[in-house]
């Protein structure tokens, strides 16, 4: 899969777990919110409304026999999170009387330092990267708890970048570089809310991610692959290399930001703050451990992020 694809898919995915995983919850919400009702009939309805959720649950894993073993399986398991969620929301509904929730894309941009990869690639003579930082591009998805006037916030997210660089040396030798980030994870927020369309928020966000450094060095003809798989044949060297460096890695990131509401489906979010990272071990090719690799090649740095939101929202 290549790496772009790999962002998207990240993306679409965080959108489909927010939208089906609050489905029902959000709903229920909705309804109970918009009608002004006593108290001791608004918690029987939340009663009638486990008891119906509880009995659709198991109905679900009663007939899931009928399928096959695999789908029975990701039934059960479907089963069970929607179980957890319907007694995880009457249990609080109290402490939280309504929910919104948004997911859409983003942009934005990471102001990695590149300083120390540039003067090793400079040494082996291959293209250096720009310093000003990388356009990302990824998405997310979150769910607000009201609290007052304020909310609690909890999401996912996906991002990343990629930068290419090429250089010709001679008429028979080209070096490149090409230098990816990619991760996700979680974070959580405290909404301050200033009227019904702007808002403050900060928090923090929590994550896992892989730093990529690829370099290729190869001559005019190694487009032929005739000549790329004589080369494996012979078992002789060539000027030909190839080397992928990766290095696994866990992160967390205080930020604060503001958020738009243009209308009751579109939420503007901009956000900055400092990736801090720790990175793992650097491998090679297939999965080779690389000794003494430069530790201030690494994926920290001060982040900018905007993301458009489109869900529901009831301020």
């Amino acid at each position: 899969m290549r790496y772009s694809d790999k962002i998207w898919f990240g993306y679409i995915s965080v959108l489909h777990s927010c939208n089906y995983s609050f489905l029902i919850l959000n709903s229920s919400f909705l309804i109970l919110n918009c009608i002004s009702l006593p108290t001791k009939l608004v918690n029987c309805f939340y009663k009638l409304f486990k008891l119906i959720s509880y009995s659709l649950t198991f109905q679900i894993l009663r007939f899931s026999t009928i399928f096959h073993k695999i789908s029975i399986f990701r039934i059960k398991k479907a089963a069970v999170i929607i179980f957890i969620i319907v007694t995880a929301a009457t249990s609080y509904s109290q402490m939280f009387p309504s929910i919104e929730l948004g997911g859409g894309p983003s942009a934005g941009w990471f102001f990695n330092p590149v300083k120390d990869l540039n003067n090793e690639l400079r040494q082996a003579g291959f293209p250096e990267f720009r310093e000003s930082g990388y356009l990302t591009l990824g998405g997310s998805g979150f769910v607000d708890f009201s609290s007052g006037k304020d909310y609690y916030r909890i999401g996912g997210f996906g991002t990343g970048f990629l930068t290419k660089e090429s250089k010709k040396i001679n008429d028979s030798l080209t070096k490149a570089a090409n230098y990816s980030l990619g991760m996700g994870g979680i974070f959580v927020e405290y909404v301050k809310t200033f009227g019904d369309v702007f808002d403050i928020h900060f928090g923090a966000q929590f994550a896992t991610g892989e730093l990529k450094l690829e370099l290729y060095q190869y001559g005019s003809s190694y487009g032929n692959y005739v000549n790329i798989f004589g080369e494996l044949q012979s078992n002789s060297s060539s000027s030909n290399i190839s080397r992928v460096f990766t290095s696994k890695y866990y992160s967390a990131q205080p930020q604060a930001g503001i958020g738009i509401l243009v209308k009751r489906t579109y939420y503007i979010k901009l956000d900055a703050g400092y990736h801090i990272a720790a990175m793992g071990k650097w491998y090679v090719d297939n999965d080779v451990k690389v000794d003494n690799f430069p530790g201030g090649i690494t994926s920290k740095g001060f982040t900018i992020n905007l993301g458009i939101n489109v869900g529901l929202f009831f301020r």
